[in-house]
């Protein structure tokens, strides 16, 4: 029995186009604007998910769990790739638990989202400078410098780059641009200090010192602000005020044996080798072990004219506690 040419056809069309059709209807169908509705509230959602991982990341990260923000922030990224801020969030939460080269790959997915954003070439910039990379760091501070001008972060990448490569001069040049752009004091003040005092100007060292502690009470200038500062004046060979401004910063709870150390220099260039002595002795029992303090000890002895004697020392060393 021979099958019609119509019946033929309408069995091919029904067994080898079924897909077709399937996939065709389907088609149809998502190109409505229900389906897309659909694809939009997918999106809104995905978006709304990161923001709320987003949220709890950077809550723990406040509160010291970069572990936990890590992951938080992770999962965030995943729903949200193409967000830059919660790639710059998650390199901070890798960077406190000291996985520089994990941040400094996050901050580079983000600049390809974000390739003219002169905060995330500054925040790279400086990772680089942890990595010890300076050249690496100078570049991302000349594209940030690209985009503003007047970005005073970015100038003092680029100071602190030029320092690390042993540019003193254009480093001091970098520290000024950025102090003339920002609104009030910050540490940039001591990095212009810092690199005065190595370039053999200790005034212009100091100037900086005093500006930048003038924002504190007097009771509450950083430690090792007065630190730098007494070492600035014994360089202008002012020892008294260089041994006021030590005793003040041994009484901090953080001062560290180099301030202790600062002040015995300090008393000694004043010509107090008694308590030149007391200091030195009292840092040794207050951090014991210092090498240090141990090498300073035999130093002053070689040109005190007498030996020094324990016992009496603890008994008036209270002064510098």
């Amino acid at each position: 029995m021979s099958r019609s040419p119509s019946l033929f056809v309408a069995a091919v069309f029904d067994k080898s186009s079924c897909a077709v059709i399937t996939s065709l209807i389907a088609i149809s169908i998502c190109s409505g604007p229900g389906c897309c509705q659909f694809r939009a509230a997918a999106i809104d959602g995905q978006i709304a998910r990161a923001r709320e991982l987003t949220f709890h990341g950077l809550n723990a990260l406040h509160h010291g769990r970069s572990d936990q923000a890590q992951q938080l922030l992770s999962q965030a990224v995943k729903r949200s790739p193409k967000n830059e801020r919660i790639r710059q969030h998650l390199a901070t939460a890798l960077l406190d638990q000291g996985q520089v080269d994990q941040a400094v790959e996050q901050l580079q997915l983000a600049l390809e989202h974000a390739p003219n954003d002169p905060e995330l070439h500054v925040e790279i910039g400086n990772l680089y400078l942890i990595k010890k990379q300076p050249q690496l760091a100078l570049q991302h501070a000349g594209l940030a410098l690209q985009q503003n001008r007047q970005l005073a972060a970015a100038w003092v990448l680029k100071g602190r780059s030029q320092r690390d490569q042993d540019d003193l001069s254009g480093a001091l040049m970098s520290f000024h641009r950025a102090a003339n752009y920002e609104s009030e004091v910050t540490d940039t003040q001591l990095e212009i200090a810092s690199t005065c005092r190595r370039l053999g100007q200790p005034m212009r060292a100091l100037t900086a010192l005093e500006l930048f502690a003038q924002q504190y009470p007097p009771q509450q200038i950083p430690t090792e602000v007065m630190r730098l500062t007494g070492m600035v004046l014994m360089e202008l060979n002012q020892f008294e005020r260089a041994t006021e401004t030590l005793a003040a910063a041994t009484q901090a709870a953080d001062a560290s044996s180099e301030v202790w150390i600062a002040l015995s220099r300090a008393q000694l260039g004043s010509g107090d080798e008694s308590n030149a002595r007391l200091t030195a002795l009292t840092a040794a029992r207050k951090f014991p072990g210092d090498g240090t303090i141990a090498a300073w000890i035999q130093d002053i002895e070689s040109q005190m004219v007498q030996p020094f004697q324990v016992a009496q020392p603890f008994q008036t060393a209270r002064q510098y506690r």
